[in-house]
């Protein structure tokens, strides 16, 4: 999960600087694994004007543009033909510094001579201006900015390309935090910082009779599909985006498409509630129906493969089949384009198991299906929607004509009983009563004492995952700061010896770490294209790994014959961050297929009469490292 700053500050601005921040949500249990600034360095890139084009001479790439500032035109030599007079650029002048992989060492642009004509600096790509790929303003050639660009204003600090992004590791248990308002909502309770909650337009949908009903919706399965939520926005003009929500969107790590698209983008991003937009044009009939899928269905999603369709895929259908695989992605045939003109804004709520099992079967995960899978409530629905189509009508036009929201089993609240005293010695924190109902409040928990003096805690619609005392029990500890845990030597009874091979294991794990060697404890798990890239001899054992029935993801289907590809995995990681010096090793066990004189193998030592064939497990140790350490 990736949240830029200027973003969260809309919602909570806790007095601390951003590194200050990241220790805080660490330490809350929202690690933090990096701090993005990749524009820091731009210095000197400033908003201007084509006034003029032509051909170098002698040149058939080469062109000779004449850019305005708002106060001096100068000639700049550019090879890209992506732009035309009166286009707005990002013009490096000479001296401007430009994003480098090392931040202490910009790249500075100077004034060349090229073909026997001088070149006063570049014009500048959004990839030179270390804004990803430019997706949405052009992957290839200079950055055409927004006509509503000031001339002579810097462009780092127009569009905000300062803006730090704070990268999260999120656990499957933090659902919640997939999006700002959820880390907005954890800074507040972390911090003290004044939270402010997002307020949900008004609209047809807040009235009780709005004057068009909206898309009728049938629900097959409610445990599936607990809500959905129908708008129809008429009169809508497809574009692109300002670049104030394209910028938004790249570092926030999702691709600009449109306006309509982006707004369910932004949407998703700010609640946590996916959404997806149909041009209505393009749908057969009223009908919406959610289902499963029938015998022999097909649906081409937006990314152009036709799929074959299991029957225990939910589906979003209308008269004439799939429309969308549900909480995955849409269908190609309803695709929003540049001609659509109404459009059907779907804001629904699916379960985690549904959209969990169809992306693995379709291979084919996208950023709502991994927030489904780790859950999101059916309450989130309202805002979501009416978030998303105030933008859309603020981006693209038109109006909204009505919706209808199919909510056929509203879920009761979670109320968990939580012992004071139990929860004090658990912890060994010694936080009274009052301090745990404020810290729990601090999560917009409601909190009353009951008669028998425990606290009644209904957890907020926002935080599904709150269902047992324990996990109070472990909000109270991260809100009041994990670092606080008081430290104490656990009693023990007697303890028994190693085994031979455990004491030399950890005789090797203690010489290789005073070295300077780092243990990793990679997934035991493998994708057979791993052994692949390791060019073992076909006859080599390790050649023949052994497949889990049930893996984790479809990519890494079997256990790992050796320690080498997890490793090597590690180091990759760590040098695509510009962590060049890494040695790290793994002492653990590797899964074999036994040969007949190993226990487990069949009719082996330990084999009884219709026992299962067991791999051999080797203790191995594997080492990888490059740079210094090389």
């Amino acid at each position: 999960m990736r949240v830029p700053l200027s973003w969260l500050h809309e919602f909570v601005r806790p007095d601390l600087g951003v590194h200050e921040l990241a220790g805080r949500l660490t330490l809350g249990g929202l690690v933090v694994e990096r701090i993005h600034q990749p524009s820091a360095g731009v210095r000197g890139v400033v908003v201007a004007r084509v006034e003029h084009v032509s051909q170098v001479a002698g040149s058939d790439k080469l062109h000779l543009v004449e850019a305005f500032d708002g106060e001096h035109t100068e000639q700049v030599v550019c090879g890209a033909a992506n732009y035309a007079p009166g286009d707005l650029v990002a013009w490096a002048r000479p001296g401007a510094t430009l994003p480098s992989p090392d931040p202490a060492h910009p790249v500075v642009v100077g004034r060349k001579t090229l073909i026997g004509v001088v070149s006063n600096g570049m014009l500048a790509s959004a990839r030179e201006l270390g804004v990803g790929d430019g997706a949405g303003w052009a992957s290839e050639g200079i950055w055409v900015l927004d006509s509503g660009a000031p001339l002579g204003a810097e462009v780092g600090e127009w569009l905000g390309l300062d803006d730090p992004v704070l990268e999260l590791d999120l656990n499957p248990d933090r659902g919640y935090a997939q999006s700002i308002l959820g880390v907005a909502r954890d800074v507040a309770a972390l911090t003290g910082a004044e939270l402010t909650l997002p307020e949900v337009p008004e609209g047809p949908c807040s009235t009780p009779d709005p004057p068009d009903p909206g898309v009728p919706v049938t629900i097959a399965d409610p445990d599936r599909c607990p809500r959905f939520d129908a708008r129809r926005i008429v009169g809508v003009h497809v574009g692109s985006s300002p670049a104030w929500l394209q910028r938004r969107l790249a570092a926030a790590g999702v691709r600009p498409i449109s306006n309509v698209v982006d707004a369910t983008n932004h949407a998703m991003l700010e609640t946590g509630n996916p959404i997806h937009a149909y041009d209505t044009a393009l749908l057969a009939g009223p009908l919406i129906e959610v289902r499963v899928a029938r015998p022999a269905e097909t649906l081409r999603t937006l990314d152009g493969v036709e799929r074959t369709l299991d029957p225990d895929d939910l589906v979003i259908a209308d008269r004439d089949g799939p429309v969308a695989l549900a909480g995955v992605m849409g269908g190609e045939r309803s695709e929003i384009h540049p001609a659509t003109r109404d459009v059907l804004l779907e804001t629904a709520n699916f379960s985690a198991g549904t959209v969990l099992r169809s992306a693995r079967r379709q291979q084919l995960f996208t950023e709502g299906s991994r927030r489904w899978e780790k859950q999101v409530p059916p309450e989130t629905v309202p805002l979501a929607a009416g978030r998303c189509a105030a933008l859309i009508v603020r981006l693209a036009g038109g109006r909204v004509t009505g919706c209808s929201d199919t909510y056929p089993a509203p879920r009761d609240p979670t109320v968990i009983r939580l012992r004071t005293e139990r929860a004090r010695r658990r912890l060994g924190m010694d936080l009274d009563d009052e301090r745990q109902a404020a810290l729990l409040a601090g999560i917009a928990c409601d909190v009353a004492v009951r008669d028998d003096g425990a606290l009644a805690v209904t957890a907020p619609a926002y935080r599904p995952d709150l269902r047992l005392e324990e996990d109070l029990y472990e909000e109270l500890a991260r809100l009041e700061g994990y670092d606080r845990v008081p430290e104490r030597v656990a009693a023990s009874g007697r303890v028994g010896g190693r085994l031979p091979e455990h004491a030399a294991a950890i005789r090797v794990r203690q010489s290789l770490a005073g070295a300077g060697w780092i243990e990793v404890m990679p997934f035991p798990f493998l994708a057979p294209s791993d052994l692949d890239a390791l060019g073992l001899d076909a006859g080599d054992r390790r050649r023949s790994p052994v497949a889990l029935v049930n893996p984790l993801s479809n990519e890494e289907s079997v256990l790992a014959t050796t320690l080498l590809p997890g490793l090597l995995r590690v180091v990759r990681r760590n040098v695509s961050r510009q962590v060049d010096d890494v040695a790290v090793f793994s002492a653990s066990r590797a899964f074999l297929p036994p040969t007949a004189d190993e226990p487990g193998a069949e009719g082996g030592p330990a084999s009884l009469p219709g026992s299962p064939v067991l791999p051999a497990e080797p203790l191995l140790l594997g080492l990888a490292a490059c740079g210094a350490f090389d």
